[in-house]
């Protein structure tokens, strides 16, 4: 009773209390409690004992406040009978308070309500609060709760990329270079976003996962640049700076467009879909995937060259390139230029693989990965919960949490709507659906509602006469008017709850614009039945004689149910499409369709396995695992088809090409793989559930995508690649790994920024200007 009547005290900054914003039956502020059965009297409440209390509970099956038949315990939660079956005690119970929703008012109040829920009251051990905006706002700060791990995790990565792309020293470093490459990924979210609300595109939740797939997607266009720029052949090193970055794009430009353009006909593809937040996403990745293209192409390549000419004059990297060493020139120490993971793919992965026992100890495993994943992905599991979006710490998790241990028995409500359709003339099919509701196996027992049944009620047991003047020989009334007139006698005199489910017209003449029908569903485990029920509700409107454009059956639950109804299709439709278009790029691009082919199944198999793997991880299809599904399509790509361009680009014997791409493109691919698994390595610490879906399935698709990329793909290329679009006498490039060092077939005449010269003596081809380094 406290809470009840402080509810009426609570006051908003603006004035508003709840008498302002609260649905109302006559005076009274419809509100559903135990209080209902002793007509919310305070005096008579705080008087009552304990025996009162409990016969009270037992005995009253119709509201004395509203007038409608009511159950109690649907009220009490873990309820003790006695042998007699008579309610003796319960561990909780619930109080519903009902508002218009008038936008602005009702938000406010709610702010004060729920202070007021948090707040607590001495005579009770927990009291959980939870109102209509709580969950829109809880799961939008949950959402938004991470944002430190995602700056934490761009903050990892440029560490990571710095220490990668230039060496550790005063002068080879290229930490400003770097840094422009992240100003780019940054300036691609800016107009991914703004383009996308220019369109109309709202932005959830979900798109928190955008910055976490332009950084992976930009930072592996930056190391495929810098590799191509380091594996510069002789001949090209002797060229000046604008010269020498048109074989730079020549090679990266190719790498980076197959990528980029299959990563964005997946996402134009996948916004093609009828689910909303998944299309909404798509829309949003496109337009950041062509942008982060056409600027890490141009934007980061023009500093690409402002890098080599301060490299060229011996400038410090440090200070903005602004200081030059004085002669003697700069020597860096020998440490700085060690690179250990160049060495390895070229004198560990790239030589293990070219052995018969590791290809066969390689499939066998890929085999049965493949094999066990296509079990998983046959027994994935289409389940969403909208609760998952909530953290475990808020006051909208404890409240949900509490229901369902208290009123385990208690599903989602729902109601028929009707527009402004013929009332009076629709008896029967009115009728028809008050008995099919009541009757319905969907529907907790007594949880509908119907006011045409307590209009028809009330007029074939009045006595009234004025009442029984308007009515014919079957106590129905005999025009519509008179049906009008009496249906707003009934909600404002007779029952008064009903006033809350009718929306009434009063020009040119009293009517009744739209109205509804309240039902509760009984609690449905899983994503079958809940369907089932939905589809049931709907059928049930339909049999009772109603278009879908008259009336139809609506809960905010359907929500989530028309989701996993179709989020299966959806995503198989924009899997294989995107497969689809993934290989008619990379056959136009890679300009072999056999490559194309190794490299569309080693896509496939990664996506297999990281689905096929959810299963065993417990995670289910959803909009979530759906739109990263779909991302994962794009940075699978990435990983295999760098690879299967590289390969095409060697001469020699497929075991040899096979060989050295793996030497001077793994490094490149390990490197875009492992940064970005650092982007997001600080979401394991979320206990959001849409950020830790994205650390789990991005692992995987880092672990399995480096995996085929790096030694599946390649081995299968030994085997099965076409020949070499190279010239037969052009073998392999310069440097075996991923920064400066020697080759097997030529040295690397750039040392530190020296401009290789043209040698006057005619019997040499190149020459080179002295540089100690």
């Amino acid at each position: 009773m406290d809470l009840y009547e402080n509810s009426y005290t609570l006051v908003t900054p603006d004035g508003i209390t709840l008498s302002d914003i609260c649905l109302k039956a006559g005076s009274l502020c419809v509100v559903y409690s135990i209080l209902e059965i002793w007509s919310y009297d305070s005096t008579t409440i705080r008087s009552l004992t304990q025996d009162q209390i409990i016969s009270g509970v037992n005995s009253v099956t119709t509201s004395p406040v509203y007038g409608n038949a009511i159950d109690v315990s649907k009220y009490l939660g873990t309820h003790v009978t006695n042998s007699s079956g008579s309610i003796v005690s319960a561990q909780a119970a619930a109080m519903t308070w009902f508002t218009t929703g008038l936008a602005d008012h009702t938000s406010s109040w709610e702010n004060e309500f729920v202070n007021f829920g948090l707040a607590g009251h001495p005579d009770i051990t927990a009291l959980y609060v939870l109102a209509t905006k709580s969950f829109r706002v809880e799961a939008k700060k949950a959402a938004y709760s991470d944002a430190v791990f995602l700056v934490g995790g761009h903050i990892v990565v440029i560490g990571f990329v710095v220490s990668v792309l230039g060496n550790f020293n005063l002068m080879e470093q290229r930490i400003w270079l770097t840094l422009t490459g992240f100003i780019s990924i940054g300036f691609a979210e800016l107009v991914a976003i703004s383009l996308s609300s220019a369109l109309g595109q709202g932005y959830g939740p979900i798109q928190n996962a955008l910055p976490f797939l332009l950084l992976g997607l930009g930072v592996d266009d930056m190391f495929v640049i810098i590799r191509a720029l380091n594996c510069l052949s002789p001949e090209d090193q002797t060229l000046d700076i604008p010269d020498r970055m048109g074989p730079v794009l020549r090679h990266a430009g190719v790498s980076i467009t197959v990528t980029s353009v299959t990563d964005f006909v997946a996402f134009i593809i996948g916004s093609t879909t009828i689910i909303p937040a998944l299309r909404s996403f798509c829309v949003y990745a496109a337009f950041g995937v062509a942008t982060l293209y056409i600027l890490q192409a141009t934007f980061f390549t023009a500093f690409v060259s402002i890098d080599l000419r301060r490299r060229q004059k011996e400038r410090d990297a440090c200070l903005f390139a602004c200081l030059s060493h004085p002669s003697p020139p700069y020597i860096p120490n020998e440490c700085s230029k060690k690179q250990l993971v160049p060495l390895f793919f070229k004198h560990g992965l790239a030589r293990a693989i070219s052995k018969w026992p590791v290809k066969v100890t390689v499939l066998l495993i890929s085999g049965a990965l493949i094999s066990t994943c296509i079990y998983g992905v046959t027994q994935l599991e289409q389940y969403f919960d909208r609760n998952w979006l909530l953290t475990d710490s808020s006051y909208a998790t404890a409240f949900i949490r509490a229901m369902n241990r208290h009123f385990p028995e208690d599903g989602m409500g729902g109601s028929v709507f009707c527009g402004n359709v013929d009332y009076w003339g629709r008896q029967s099919h009115f009728e028809a659906l008050n008995v099919a509701m009541k009757s319905s196996s969907v529907f907790y027992e007594n949880s509908t509602d119907s006011w045409f049944s307590a209009l028809t009620a009330w007029l074939a047991t009045t006595t009234d006469s004025d009442v029984a003047a308007m009515l014919d020989a079957n106590k129905y009334p005999v025009s519509k008017a008179a049906f009008m007139n009496l249906t707003y006698r009934m909600t404002t005199e007779i029952a008064t709850r009903t006033n809350a489910y009718i929306v009434f017209s009063t020009t040119p003449e009293l009517d009744i614009k739209a109205s509804l029908f309240p039902y509760r569903h009984i609690q449905l485990e899983d994503p079958l039945t809940q369907i089932q029920a939905m589809d049931k509700t709907r059928a049930m409107v339909e049999a009772a004689g109603f278009s879908p454009s008259e009336c139809f059956a609506y809960s905010s639950a359907y929500l989530i149910y028309e989701t996993n109804k179709v989020i299966r299709d959806e995503l198989y439709r924009n899997i294989g499409l995107a497969l689809i278009a993934i290989f008619v790029v990379t056959l136009i691009l890679i300009a072999h369709f056999r490559t194309s082919v190794l490299v569309l199944c080693t896509v496939i198999s990664t996506l297999v396995e990281v689905a096929g793997t959810m299963y065993f991880w417990g995670l289910t299809i959803d909009t979530v695992t759906s739109i990263i599904l779909i991302v994962s399509v794009g940075l699978s790509v990435d990983y295999s088809a760098h690879i299967g361009h590289m390969f095409m680009t060697i001469s020699g014997s497929k075991q040899y090409r096979a060989t050295e791409t793996v030497s001077e493109m793994g490094p490149a691919v390990f490197y875009g793989g492992f940064s970005t698994f650092l982007a997001f390595s600080l979401l394991i610490f979320s206990d959001g559930y849409i950020f830790t879906t994205f650390f789990e399935i991005n692992f995987l698709v880092v672990l399995y995508g480096v995996f085929n990329g790096l030694v599946l793909l390649p081995i299968l290329l030994s085997w099965f690649g076409p020949p070499s679009h190279a010239p037969a006498n052009k073998v392999g490039t310069v440097n075996g790994g991923f920064v400066s060092t020697k080759s097997e077939h030529a040295h690397n005449y750039q040392q530190n920024g020296a401009i290789p010269q043209k040698s006057s003596r005619k019997d040499d081809t190149v020459g080179m200007t002295p540089v100690q380094s």
